[in-house]
């Protein structure tokens, strides 16, 4: 994610460098909707970045995988974008006890205090569970390559 950010990032810095962009404060208010929607994690069904079933698709027909190699790589995947869902509505849930806290209490500060740990959370969460599904993909691929047969 942060990688596409860049790329974005270096694109924009090009058009205005050749003199292409729109006036700078179009420019400006254009940047700033763009970050407000590639940040916007508040959507628990997608939330943030997750790796793809067409990703892996892909992949499996890139790597020439057998029938039996890519049914269990997306049903990996299925198990892994239920976590991922599952840990989006956690977070969700956490901004739904933030928002009916600040609203009972008339004190928005609850939301400078916990939103912090429950985005690190969050994203500690979805990075363990990516790298649980490579490490389990990568197993798969192993296990079943010529020289890992037994």
């Amino acid at each position: 994610m942060k990688l596409h950010l860049v790329v974005r990032s270096m694109a924009i810095g090009l058009v205005v460098a050749c003199g292409l962009a729109v006036p700078a404060e179009q420019a400006r208010a254009q940047n700033q909707v763009f970050v407000t929607a590639t940040q916007d994690i508040s959507d628990p069904s997608g939330g943030g970045s997750r790796i793809s079933k067409a990703s892996v698709e892909s992949y499996a027909k890139k790597l020439n995988l057998s029938a039996d190699q890519k049914a269990t790589a997306i049903a990996l995947h299925e198990g892994y974008d239920a976590a991922v869902t599952q840990a989006n509505k956690d977070f969700q849930a956490g901004m739904e006890e933030m928002r009916k806290t600040a609203e009972e209490t008339d004190d928005r500060s609850v939301f400078m205090e916990k939103m912090p740990k429950l985005r690190e959370t969050l994203n500690k969460k979805t990075k363990e569970l990516e790298k649980s599904f490579m490490s389990d993909l990568q197993a798969l691929l192993t296990s079943s390559s010529p020289t890992g047969r037994r």
